[in-house]
């Protein structure tokens, strides 16, 4: 017969919902109109900027923060923000991407830093990228 107290062990308890509270000091809520990414092994470092253009003559991104995602995370927010854009839509119409700042056909890129990407994950690479221009 088995133990009582082993079942219990063995089954896990029910999660607690988690509080969320800001830290007085060190919580800022920044606005963002560009980004960019610096992966490792360990995780994705999210860099975000401002187009600042008043100087005509020479545009330029004011980088202001930068924020390390371990990869589960970043995995996690990938579905997160695509759920988000899917509501979005769904209320308030397609969301229109510029020309200007339309993301490569990966295709037509050399994976200069990668060059060992397989024929698989180039695939792979691909679909997501015909994916989002069906979004569109």
């Amino acid at each position: 017969m088995a133990d009582p107290q082993e079942n219990e062990a063995q089954q896990t308890p029910a999660q607690q919902p988690l509080e969320f509270v800001r830290d007085k000091d060190e919580f800022e809520a920044l606005y963002a109109n560009n980004i960019q990414a610096e992966s490792s092994f360990w995780d994705l470092k999210v860099i975000f900027g401002i187009l600042e253009q008043s100087d005509p003559q020479h545009p330029k991104v004011v980088q202001h923060t930068s924020v390390n995602l371990p990869w589960a995370q970043v995995k996690l927010m990938s579905y997160y923000l695509r759920a988000a854009v899917a509501l979005h839509e769904a209320q308030n119409g397609k969301i229109p991407i510029p020309p200007s700042i339309m993301p490569p056909d990966p295709a037509a890129l050399e994976f200069t830093a990668t060059p060992q990407l397989s024929p698989e994950l180039r695939e792979t690479i691909s679909k997501f990228y015909k994916d989002f221009l069906a979004t569109l």
